[in-house]
């Protein structure tokens, strides 16, 4: 057996894959023995391209239900999270179900599960969990989605906005038709969830409240949840753009609304959309803040007339004087990136530029200087002698494996 994994060939397939990990390499030898004790090599190469046959094996006959049900809450968050949050939600998950919620018992599953089926990673904020490689939450959307009881179990125990988030965007995303309709038989829990938990604070809810908006209201209306509509929309009242942060979190909450079917949202829509226009117009002194605005009216699609007109015045306003400055020749502090643009929208606009612009020659011409005498980064290469030990250094890896499996 050594004989054939020590072919270059077999190895460094094995160790170079992204799905590579010591414990799932000894898992598929103990369960290619079970199963075909003459075809090991092909078993382990294939559990590492598809290795779904091999967490099924483990979630079915392998762990204990406290495991399982760390990776079922685990499902629900997007990327990693805190252990803390994740025991918080645990625990939630376990009385749903009326089980044992003893810390012990989450601390032996996790023992379990790490550099399995979870990555337990300290950082300087935390202890952080996920999933050990992507493959698994390929087969935990396929578990989950299957099983209308984890699901409502799920639902009911949420803990944070952002978990009824994740999992409407995995409904929504590769092979989520299944799950999508999962939460559509279940649709009075996840309105439930959305209002219980809409304001309260989510540490994977770093944007203002319209990130959660958006998001409910797409649920909304997808789903009919008439109590959600109106939980959001009552965030509009009075002057509620002086609480957004990030311009493109106002953009995609206005188009939730535009999007809506509810009377509610369909009767405020354009008092929403005009105190949006004004406020993505509100400062249009800068080429950045001209642009910007010019470029998420567009994305917006429902822009008042009034306000294009003053983007696209203020934009033709502003290269009208960055021109004029070109006029007496160069100048200091230029923004190189700015100005191209700027030469772009003259080409695009004008067929003679000099005739509407007299300093728009000297500025082209500074331009391609600038272009030309930029520095252009050399392509890095390995070496080959790097190759040659990277190449050493997998053979040693799969050795040493071989020799920790006691493979024969």
């Amino acid at each position: 057996m050594k004989k054939e994994f020590s072919r270059s060939s077999v190895y460094r397939d094995i160790v170079l894959h992204p799905n590579f990990n010591p414990r799932i390499i000894a898992q598929s030898l103990e369960l290619a023995y079970a199963n075909d004790p003459k075809d090991v090599v092909n078993t382990v190469l294939n559990n590492l391209q598809s290795p779904r046959a091999l967490w099924e094996h483990i979630v079915e006959y392998e762990l204990e239900d406290a495991a399982i049900h760390v990776l079922l809450v685990l499902f629900t968050f997007a990327g990693s999270v805190t252990i803390e949050t994740l025991e918080e939600a645990w625990y939630a998950y376990c009385a749903t179900l009326h089980l044992s919620d003893e810390p012990r018992e989450f601390r032996k599953a996790l023992d379990t599960l790490e550099d399995t089926m979870i990555r337990i990673t300290p950082r300087h904020n935390g202890v952080f969990l996920s999933y050990h490689n992507p493959s698994i939450r390929d087969y935990m959307h396929e578990y989950v989605a299957g099983q209308h009881a984890t699901v409502k179990h799920l639902l009911a125990s949420v803990t944070k906005f952002s978990r009824i988030a994740n999992l409407w965007t995995l409904a929504n995303g590769w092979k989520g038709a299944e799950l999508l309709a999962q939460l559509s038989r279940n649709s009075t829990l996840v309105e439930a969830g959305i209002i219980r938990l809409f304001d309260q604070h989510d540490e994977q809810d770093l944007s203002d409240w319209t990130w959660r908006a958006t998001i409910a209201l797409r649920i909304s209306s997808m789903l009919d949840l008439d109590g959600v509509v109106q939980v959001v929309m009552n965030k509009f009242a009075g002057n509620w753009t002086e609480e957004i942060w990030d311009r493109r979190d106002l953009v995609s909450v206005v188009q939730a609304v535009a999007i809506c079917k509810h009377p509610v949202a369909c009767r405020e829509r354009e008092r929403i959309v005009t105190q949006a226009a004004n406020w993505l117009t509100n400062d249009l002194s800068t080429w950045e803040d001209a642009t910007d605005a010019q470029q998420l009216l567009d994305e917006l699609g429902i822009a008042p007339y009034w306000a294009l007109t003053n983007v696209e015045y203020s934009i033709d306003r502003l290269i009208e004087e960055e021109m004029d400055a070109w006029v007496h020749g160069s100048r200091k502090d230029i923004n190189w990136r700015e100005l191209e643009e700027m030469v772009d929208i003259i080409d695009a606009k004008y067929e003679t530029p000099d005739s509407v612009f007299p300093g728009y020659s000297k500025a082209v011409q500074a331009l391609e200087h600038h272009k030309n005498t930029l520095d252009v980064p050399k392509n890095i290469m390995w070496a080959e002698e790097e190759l040659d030990q990277t190449y050493e250094d997998d053979e040693n890896d799969i050795r040493n494996i071989m020799r920790h499996l006691a493979i024969d």
